[in-house]
This record gives C-alpha cells, structure tokens and sequence, in this order.
C-alpha cells in the first residue's frame, strides 16, 4: 500500500512553473482526483487509491483537459513588450548620455578653438601700435648722436628744432591711444593666460614682456624727446645769443670807425649801426639769462658781464654820436671818454670768452639724459628681441 501511494506522488509532482507543458496536465489530474473525492452528496463513494483507479482517473482528465495556447501566446507577447520597452529605455539613455558627451566634447573643442582665436588676436593687435612707435624712435634719433649719447652739435639742429616740436606733438595723441591699446591688450592677455598651456602660456609671457616695453618706450622716449627739447632750446639759445654777440660786435667796431671820420652823413650811419649793436647785446643778453637760469652750472657769467659792458659802451657811443650831429662839444667830448673807458673793460673781459658757448652747453644738457637714453635704449632691444618671437609664434600658427 505504501508502495503504489509513493509511486503515484512520485509520477505526479514535477516542477510547478511550467504552464502548458505535461505540469499542467499533471496538476489537472490531481484537481480532478481532488474533486471527485471532495464532491459527497452527488459523487458516489470514494474508490479505494489504487493504482488502477488512479490510471483510470488520469485518463478520463485527459481526455477532458484543452491546453490554454491562448494564454500562453499572450503571456510570451508580454514578455516581448517588456523586453522591448527595456531596449528601447536602455538605448534612449544611451542617446542621452552619448549627446551629452558629445556636447560637453563639442563645447570644448569650440571654447579651446574661441580662446586660441581670441589670443592670436590679441598678440595681433600688439603690432597695430608699431606706427606711433616708429615715428617716436624716427624722432629721437634726429635727437641723438649715433656714436653716442649726446645731443646732436647746435649748429645742426638750430633750425630743425621747431620742426621736431611740432612733429611730436603731432605724434602725442597717437602715442597716448597706442598706450591704452596696449594697456587693454595686456589686460586681455592676462585674463587668457589663466586659461592656457605649453607654448601658449610661454607665449603669453613674451607678449606681455613686449607690451611692457612698448609701454616704456613710449613713456620714456615722450619723456626723452620733452627733456631733449628743453635742452636743445637752451642749446639754441645759447648759440642765438653767441651769433647776436658776434654780430654786434662787428656793427660796434663799423660804427667806431664811422664816427673817427668828419661829416654828418658819417657820425648819422655811426649813429644807426651803434643803435642796432646796443638792440642786438641787449638781445644776447636776454638769450645767455635765459640759459643761464634754466640749465644749471652753465657758467656763461663772462658771457653777461661782458655783455653788458658792451650795451654800456654802446649807449655812450650813440650819446656821442648824438653830440656831434648836435655839434654839442662838451657832450661829445663827456661821451667819448666815458665810451673809450667802457670799450677797453669789454676789451679785458673778451679775453675771459672761450668762443661759441653752444657745445659747452650741448654737453652738459646732455648728461644728464644718458641715463634715459640707455633705459630707452634698453626697452627698445627688449620689445625687438619679443617682438621677432611673436612674429614666429604667428608665422607658425598661420601654417
């Protein structure tokens, strides 16, 4: 008895999740068997469990039992709709995600390509203040000697002075825009430094070393120039005052021997050359004041002293020759002894003059500009040397 119950639980129990397969048809006997024996006020009574009533009762929920293929159709029809909305899910989130790679890669790619162009931008823009910056050496140049650093000789640049004047401050409003480019360009690259590498980041450093020298060229060649000016008018005031000296020396001298001779129309010419004399000493002597308090240590004392002796003795003579148009005697006479007396005291100081005191003059102003000079000099190489760099840089970039 034990045997055939063991032998009908053994041949019924198989796995559970397997709809429409021989687990149902199992599961289905045993429901049959279960109601059959459940079923007491319209079933007969029970059959013994033997193993021919339980075959005969498997083949009678057999031949009843329809598998459910409607059932399973739509469950597996499911399970295609999920695994379809999970690929479709899956590949939507891929889409994003490689969008959003895409994008952020797009993003830098498009900044590094927009910063690159806003730098060689800016180093381009550095060049566009090469004009002013030419003119301003063109100009210090005429100022200075080749072979060193004083002024060019007075003589030479007399007459150009005026013209180099008005040429710089022509220049000035160019040189004061160039600077404030460069400012803003320095300001520019500053900001893209942060933001750049390898030979950016070092080319970054050159061009702002070449902004920073053409700023100081233009700071210390405007300087320069003024300084230069300075010192050439009191150059050129000096050399005016030594050519008005000379001048009225020679008419001093005319007049003196105009006025030896006997005649009216000889002491008349003696009398106008002697006026045009003293108007040019007092001339010169406005010209040596002049140096004399704007140039320190220019030592033209001699030059006053004599000077003015010469505009003493230049006011007696044309009171003598006065005195004989007048036919005054006594006054001519007076006149001619206080005349005499003043011309041998210019004669003593004359021999203190050591020439034209324009080159003095030219090397002393001077001097004091060497070290500008060398400075100008030096930031003038240093803006070349970065300047050759950045050229290349560009030539480069332009490959």
């Amino acid at each position: 008895m034990f045997k055939k119950k063991h032998k009908l639980f053994s041949g019924a129990y198989v796995k559970r999740q397997t709809q429409g397969t021989s687990n149902e048809i199992s599961f289905s006997v045993l429901d049959a068997i279960s109601e059959e024996s459940s079923d007491g006020a319209q079933s007969t009574p029970s059959l013994p469990l033997t193993e021919q009533n339980v075959k005969a009762t498997m083949k009678k929920a057999n031949s009843a039992f329809v598998p459910p293929i409607n059932e399973i159709k739509r469950r597996k029809r499911s399970r295609r709709r999920r695994q379809a909305l999970i690929a479709s899910l899956v590949i939507v989130v891929v889409a994003v995600v490689v969008g959003f790679a895409a994008t952020a890669i797009g993003n830098i790619i498009q900044n590094n390509t927009n910063l690159h162009a806003s730098f060689v931008q800016a180093i381009e823009e550095i060049s566009s203040t090469d004009e002013p910056l030419i003119s301003l050496d063109e100009l210090i140049a005429d100022r200075i000697e080749e072979k060193g650093n004083y002024l060019t000789p007075a003589s030479a640049y007399v007459s150009s002075l005026d013209e180099s004047e008005k040429a710089f401050n022509k220049l000035a409003p160019s040189l004061k825009t160039a600077k404030s480019q460069l400012e803003q360009d320095r300001s520019v690259i500053e900001d893209l430094k942060a933001q750049l590498n390898g030979d950016d980041a070092g080319t970054a450093d050159q061009a702002i070393v070449s902004i920073d020298a053409r700023i100081a060229m233009i700071d210390m060649g405007s300087k320069l120039l003024e300084e230069s000016f300075e010192a050439e008018r009191a150059v050129k005031e000096a050399y005016n005052g030594w050519q008005l000296l000379v001048s009225a020396d020679t008419m001093s001298r005319d007049a003196a021997v105009l006025a030896s001779q006997t005649g009216q129309e000889n002491a008349q010419r003696a009398l106008e050359l002697d006026q045009q004399a003293k108007k040019q000493f007092e001339e010169a002597l406005a010209s040596f004041d002049d140096v004399a308090n704007s140039v320190e240590d220019s030592d033209l004392g001699s030059y006053i002293d004599y000077v003015k002796k010469r505009i003493e003795a230049a006011g007696y003579a044309i009171a003598a020759d006065q005195a004989y148009i007048d036919r005054d005697k006594e006054a001519l006479a007076e006149q001619t002894d206080l005349y005499t007396k003043a011309d041998e005291e210019a004669t003593a100081l004359a021999e203190k003059l050591d020439g034209d005191p324009s080159d003095a003059i030219s090397r002393l102003v001077a001097a004091p500009l060497s070290e500008d000079i060398d400075a100008y000099s030096e930031e003038r190489q240093r803006a070349g040397q970065t300047d050759a760099y950045l050229r290349e840089y560009l030539g480069d970039t332009d490959k």
